[in-house]
C-alpha cells in the first residue's frame, strides 16, 4: 500500500495552510485559525462522507457492472464529549446518505447498504476501529 502525505503549516500569526500534496486537491488556507470557525472535525466528517459516496458506486458496480447511481447526497453530524477534566473527544458521528437508484438496481443497492452498515468504507471502518496513530514530535 502507498503512503499518502498531508502537511499542515501554522504560522505565528495563526494563519494555517493545509497542503494536500495532490494535483487533484486544492490546498486550503485559513486566515487566523484561532479566531475562525474552521474545524478539523468538519474535515474528518467530510473525509468519511467522501469515502462513502465513492465506495457506494464502486460496490454497486462490482455487483452489477451496468448499474449506476444518480445523485448521492451524504451529510454527517457529530458531537464532542468530555474525555477527562481537561480534554474533549469526538463522542460519535451520525451519517446520513441518500442515493438515487433505479428500481431495477434496488436489490443490489440494498446489498450495498447492508455491506456498508456492516463494514463501512476505508475511513469509516478505520474511525470505528480506532486506527493506530504514531506521534513523532521534535
Amino acid at each position: 500500500m502507498s503512503t499518502n502525505n498531508v502537511t499542515v503549516i501554522r504560522k505565528t500569526n495563526g494563519d494555517t495552510q493545509i497542503l494536500f500534496n495532490n494535483k487533484d486537491m486544492q490546498d486550503i488556507e485559513i486566515k487566523n485559525a484561532d479566531k475562525s470557525n474552521f474545524s478539523a472535525g468538519r474535515l474528518i466528517a467530510a473525509a468519511a462522507l467522501l469515502c462513502l459516496t465513492g465506495s457506494f458506486p464502486d460496490e454497486l458496480g462490482k455487483m452489477k457492472p451496468d448499474a449506476k447511481y444518480g445523485e448521492i447526497r451524504a451529510s454527517a453530524s457529530y458531537q464532542i464529549g468530555k474525555y477527562d477534566a481537561e480534554r474533549y473527544i469526538a463522542d460519535h458521528m451520525d451519517v446520513y446518505l441518500e442515493a438515487e437508484v433505479s428500481d431495477e438496481d434496488l436489490k443490489e443497492h440494498q446489498a450495498v447498504v447492508k455491506r456498508h452498515e456492516e463494514h463501512g468504507c476505508l475511513w469509516t471502518r478505520s474511525l470505528k476501529k480506532g486506527f493506530k496513530v504514531n506521534f513523532n514530535f521534535k
